[in-house]
């Protein structure tokens, strides 16, 4: 079974002393959406998607959030430059997904401002670790610690 589909079916993971993040994801494709959106509510956090740039601009302008996950190619755009313009009214922390993945295309999310670049196909482990080194907060329980 894929890790990804592990996930899937399963209780929220967020519990004590984890936070709720309001998470936007910007996505084209329809069925990247669905699943990384259903695997980080999975996680317990609020999200919400947009195809294009466009809709996500509407969305940041609406509400705050606490994540941008983004594609980096999309129909009416490129998030290297939608994060500029985002930049200049926030700082949500940032995390490019795409399926280009060469060395020029992770420093130019670099300097762009994104916090990580992870090439598709992302495996859900290597998405909650990129978004723990970005926002500081746990996104799946660790081990208990042992009781006295």
């Amino acid at each position: 079974m894929p890790l990804a589909r592990r996930y899937l079916g399963r209780a929220p993971l967020l519990g004590p002393g984890l936070t709720r993040m309001d998470i936007l994801l910007v996505e084209d494709d329809a069925d990247s959406a669905d699943l990384l959106g259903r695997l980080l509510t999975m996680a317990g956090h609020a999200v919400v998607t947009a195809p294009t740039i466009a809709d996500a601009e509407r969305l940041c302008a609406s509400r705050a959030f606490d994540l941008l996950v983004c594609d980096l190619i999309l129909p009416d755009g490129n998030a290297w430059d939608f994060l500029a313009r985002l930049r200049e009214t926030c700082d949500t922390p940032a995390i490019a997904i795409s399926g280009y993945g060469m060395d020029v295309d992770v420093e130019r999310s670099a300097a762009a401002g994104f916090a990580a670049h992870l090439t598709k196909p992302i495996l859900f482990p290597r998405l909650v670790a990129a978004i723990e080194a970005a926002t500081g907060v746990r996104v799946e329980p660790k081990a208990a610690p042992p009781t006295a």
